[in-house]
């Protein structure tokens, strides 16, 4: 109670960290949070690079894309091969997320995508999965019910 723990976690840690709290060792081999009970319990953890995706988003059309997060930067791109957004934010000056200096940060934008690469490859099945995504596709009556269901819940 009224603990507060300043480093950068992800939503992917909670069931490690459940896991390790209810003392349950069988957990999935393919799951890629760690448990926080070290930090829980005033330890240090060195710092991970955290990654994300994003999907399409339905209201504005856009296409998903993908990224990194570190305690300093976030850097993200769009999915698409056609388009090249690329998004790099100093987060301990901008916690924002107002000033892009993908521009700017040539370097940083550089070692930011290597590290994203890096970490794609060990995505398992990921072009299989992309590929079979690919091959699905919605009914329009399928497609309306989708976004009438996300718009109860807020989303668009």
């Amino acid at each position: 109670k009224g603990l507060e723990i300043n480093s950068m976690v992800g939503l992917v840690d909670v069931f490690p960290t459940v896991c390790d709290i209810l003392e349950i060792n069988e957990v999935n081999e393919f799951q890629d949070g760690i448990s926080l009970v070290p930090l829980i319990e005033g330890k240090n953890m060195e710092e991970r690079v955290i990654y994300s995706e994003t999907s399409l988003n339905l209201k504005n059309k856009d296409e998903g894309g993908y990224g990194i997060r570190t305690s300093k930067y976030k850097y993200f791109k769009s999915a698409s091969k056609n388009n090249k957004k690329i998004h790099l934010y100093e987060l301990e000056n901008d916690p924002l997320e107002e000033e892009n200096l993908a521009v700017k940060e040539k370097k940083i934008v550089k070692k930011m995508e290597n590290i994203l690469e890096e970490l794609r490859k060990n995505i398992p099945h990921e072009n299989e999965f992309q590929t079979n995504f690919e091959e699905q596709s919605m009914t329009t009556e399928e497609t309306k019910d989708v976004e009438n269901e996300l718009k109860k819940l807020g989303y668009i």
